[in-house]
């Protein structure tokens, strides 16, 4: 089955402070876009490569992934063999804590803690970053006391 693969990452900041000094009423205004669209291909800004995956884990709990070596899959079937990945999206859907590891990400002991409800946006650039074939580049999951989540990437498979 061949499979069409395309993405968009849309995220905007806003922020509005209001004060005064002096006497007179100030404002300011923050507004930061970040726009990312990805048509089908291998090349630079192109994805062919759609990952996803929610689960559970328990106290003291972790899943690692490895995102080359095939064992992973697409949404519709086919295995997820990523060369090279631009997006990352993590989820912590849970109560618990959530930490976000892995050497694909550059991170050797300490990882990125998600909240409970919170997020984690990765964007490796427009060349994306390399993934070998190699358990030395798998992305982890941890919780101390256990959480839900889901994590999702995009990325190329050449």
């Amino acid at each position: 089955m061949a499979e069409t693969v395309t993405g968009s990452v849309v995220m905007r900041m806003l922020g509005t402070s209001i004060g005064s000094a002096g006497g007179a009423a100030l404002s300011a205004i923050l507004t930061q876009e970040v726009e990312e669209v990805f048509a089908t291909g291998t090349g630079d800004d192109q994805v062919d490569v759609l990952w996803t995956r929610s689960g559970t884990l328990g106290a003291s709990g972790s899943d690692s992934f490895d995102l080359e070596d095939g064992t992973e899959d697409q949404p519709l079937g086919t295995a997820a063999e990523f060369d090279e990945l631009l997006l990352l999206l993590v989820r912590n859907t849970g109560a618990g804590d959530l930490e976000l590891a892995g050497n694909l990400l550059g991170f050797s002991s300490e990882g990125l803690p998600v909240e409970p409800g919170g997020f984690a946006l990765i964007y490796m650039g427009t060349a994306g970053r390399a993934v070998t074939a190699s358990t030395a580049d798998t992305l982890g999951l941890s919780s101390t006391a256990g959480t839900d989540y889901v994590i999702s990437g995009l990325g190329r498979s050449a």
